[in-house]
């Protein structure tokens, strides 16, 4: 395991200021998790829950390589994003930015002459990185694995934080999401489709815990009230396939931008990503 700097003086590229921040999501739910984001001319990876072999596909269809890709931030060690990370990073020599907690629960699973054995870069929330042009601050989320956290990335022009797989939005992820300009947040479930849905008990117990996921309401109640000055497109992650629609998922959203009088109007995108589908490439280009 690499220890790696965890709060460097380095400034912003000033021509970053230049560059469109790219997104796209590859998958985005519970059989598999895998974003990709880009600026300038390099990029990374947000979880690794795929093939690789899908990844350097949907790459393709993109317009772009595997070499541009700089390193893969890992949120938390659960199989539906890191299924593929052996295999991508056999193949590429990718580092991994993970906190210490999920760096150990990953190796520990690994041969002893796995390649991520030696593939981590070791990261702690609050403490800022540098990675493919962005200024990365890792901050907590409360899921059930010990060390999963989401990221606030940002560039000379915009800023994008990045948080799924929690069950509710702690105090770090409160400071964080409301500063960015471009938010992919968990709308995991209905209330009602989890609580009349086919899950046991226990089951639905673990999902709307506070370590379990964030549902409709949650997420929807938090944007309108805390992301109301410079957010422009907002991206809803990890639908349940049984628990939610994303029908049922964008109305919670208006609903609350409507009851806690949200500037629909300052709100340039709202979409659910597909679970099993790529997305389109979104290009945000920078306020001039």
């Amino acid at each position: 395991m690499v220890n790696f700097a965890k709060n460097p003086s380095q400034v912003l590229d000033l021509f970053s200021e230049l560059y469109a921040i790219e997104f796209c999501s590859f998958a985005s739910g519970s059989s598999g998790n895998c974003y990709y984001v880009g600026h300038g001319e390099g990029a990374l990876l947000i979880d690794v829950g795929i093939s690789a072999r899908r990844i350097g596909k949907y790459l393709t269809e993109i317009g772009r390589n595997a070499w541009q890709i700089e390193g893969i931030l890992l949120t938390h060690n659960h199989i539906d994003h890191i299924s593929g990370l052996e295999a991508l990073v056999s193949k590429h020599s990718y580092y991994i930015y993970a906190t210490p907690q999920v760096a150990a629960a990953v190796q520990a699973e690994a041969k002893p002459d796995s390649c991520l054995k030696d593939a981590f870069k070791v990261i702690e929330p609050g403490k800022s990185f540098w990675l493919a042009g962005f200024n990365i601050t890792p901050f907590e989320v409360s899921h059930d694995t010990a060390g999963a956290v989401g990221f606030y990335l940002r560039n000379g022009s915009s800023s994008l934080a990045f948080a799924t797989d929690l069950g509710h939005i702690g105090p770090q992820a409160a400071g964080w999401l409301p500063q960015a300009e471009i938010l992919i947040l968990e709308a995991n479930y209905d209330s009602h489709m989890l609580e009349t849905g086919p899950y046991p008990a226990y089951l639905r117990q673990r999902i709307s815990s506070m370590h379990g996921h964030l549902g409709n309401h949650q997420a929807a109640g938090f944007v309108a009230k805390h992301c109301r000055t410079k957010l422009r497109h907002l991206f809803l992650a990890h639908l349940s396939k049984e628990n939610n629609h994303p029908e049922k998922a964008i109305h919670a959203f208006e609903q609350a931008f409507e009851q806690h009088d949200f500037d629909r109007k300052s709100l340039e995108t709202l979409v659910c990503l597909e679970r099993n589908k790529r997305s389109t490439l979104f290009r945000f280009s920078p306020k001039m």
